[in-house]
């Protein structure tokens, strides 16, 4: 069915989720009008390109399981730019990397004991026994086991060797979260994915797909969003601000596809229970620094993985060659360093010479491999301070309260990786769901 009416639907935000929407409500026939405060679309999928490099400076992959995206992808005719990431991952140990992925190495690896590796049949186990609420797309059916943190579920049925280097690298290199406040649930749900997966990323950087989403879309930029009120008829008056004035736009829908900690501001009219949801999702910082290298000599290994019992600052440092060898200038290499989480909200405020400093210098405890002296060719910091949100123990139980209805009101809908998953597909999947809502309601 066909809506044509004067006043559009207003998408706030040009990233992931919010072009999910917007394209799904224009093909629903849809006027749709995105405003976005910065001057590019993506949000933290972000490719930069510097000398002939080519950097993805936020989102790093495409995920086997992201069913949603890789439809989008075939939609988009980008599915012969997919390229298969064919490196490897380890975790360092007392100065030794142990290969630890994509195969079943886990289980013959010096990494942990033996008894480490029988304990692991304990999630496992739960994991098979719970496969069903462990849904990527309905989060929320995974509330019931949202009753710890993997910390403490670690120390009542594991022990802290398969915390120190089997949980905790692997939230804080792939999320920048510590074990000791994620919930139990977000653990389970990753184990089950994490079966069978497959990693790829895009011939040109992932800024590829928000760019490819943003074709035929109507995108105003520079236009940040300031207050949103609603009218007596069920409209949105949205005020914002673009090249140094105050402008004003009438919508008949509104989807709201900014961080969740941001939304209160913009929305005056929230209840006190609409506040409270939105400001108790936190989000992650980080700084992650690029550095150039004029040789490649660098092994197989795309993701070292850095527990914190090793470092104090890093939590992995991803090898460009051993991803995509075709974004790099030939014989030159790309290193990108990522803090941990607790590190990350220090470091974001530090300079960019002393983040990649920092950085570096535990770098080097993977080997004289990691050391690169004189062939630097360059350094970058991209910051993040929303980097993502983190699904701490309770977050599953408040996904359940959004999703019976009692967050959104009338027309206005939300959407983003806090409702969907800190992923790509679940920016893109929030942003779907967010869209149906909304054109269910116009209905």
């Amino acid at each position: 069915m066909k809506h044509n009416t004067e006043a559009p639907i207003v998408i706030i935000g040009a990233g992931l989720s919010g072009l999910a929407s917007a394209r799904y409500l224009k093909k629903a026939g849809l006027h749709v009008l995105v405003l976005e405060s910065n001057t590019r679309v993506g949000g933290r999928v972000y490719t930069d390109y510097v000398q002939d490099f080519t950097i993805d400076a936020g989102g790093q992959f495409i995920a086997s399981f992201y069913t949603h995206t890789l439809d989008l992808i075939h939609d988009l005719n980008l599915e012969e730019d997919l390229v298969h990431i064919p490196g490897i991952a380890a975790v360092l140990r007392s100065g030794n990397l142990y290969k630890m992925w994509p195969d079943l190495r886990v289980i013959f690896t010096g990494l942990i004991s033996a008894w480490s590796k029988l304990l692991l049949i304990k999630p496992m186990f739960d994991t098979l026994v719970h496969w069903n609420r462990l849904d990527i797309h309905d989060l929320q059916n995974a509330s019931s086991l949202d009753t710890s943190s993997v910390a403490v579920y670690t120390s009542r049925f594991l022990n802290d060797e398969i915390l120190e280097y089997i949980f905790q690298p692997a939230l804080s290199g792939i999320f920048y979260w510590e074990p000791e406040y994620i919930s139990l649930a977000m653990l389970l749900l990753m184990m089950k994915v994490a079966v069978g997966i497959r990693l790829m990323t895009l011939k040109h950087g992932m800024g590829q797909l928000p760019k490819a989403m943003a074709e035929g879309l109507e995108i105003q930029f520079g236009a940040e969003v300031t207050q949103v009120f609603p009218d007596d008829s069920g409209n949105y008056l949205l005020q914002y601000k673009q090249d140094n004035k105050t402008l004003e736009i009438l919508a008949r829908g509104v989807v709201c596809s900014i961080p969740a900690n941001l939304v209160p501001g913009i929305f005056p009219h929230l209840t006190d229970k609409q506040c409270s949801f939105f400001q108790a999702i936190k989000y992650s910082e980080n700084a992650i620094s690029v550095i150039g290298i004029n040789n490649r000599h660098l092994v197989d290994v795309y993701g070292l993985l850095f527990p914190r019992r090793e470092a104090k600052h890093l939590a992995i440092a991803a090898v460009q060659s051993a991803k995509n060898p075709e974004q790099l200038p030939a014989g030159q290499e790309l290193l990108v360093l990522y803090p941990n989480g607790s590190s990350g909200s220090r470091l974001i405020h530090q300079s960019d010479d002393r983040i990649v400093k920092i950085l570096k210098q535990e770098l080097q405890l993977a080997g004289s491999t990691y050391q690169f002296g004189n062939d630097e060719i360059f350094q970058r910091v991209y910051r993040w301070p929303q980097a993502l949100p983190i699904y701490e123990v309770g977050y599953f139980q408040r996904l359940n309260d959004f999703y019976r209805g009692d967050i959104e009101s009338v027309n206005l809908v939300f959407s983003g990786d806090y409702l969907g998953g800190p992923f790509i597909e679940g920016a893109i999947s929030s942003g779907y769901r967010a869209a149906i809502r909304l054109l269910t309601r116009l209905i």
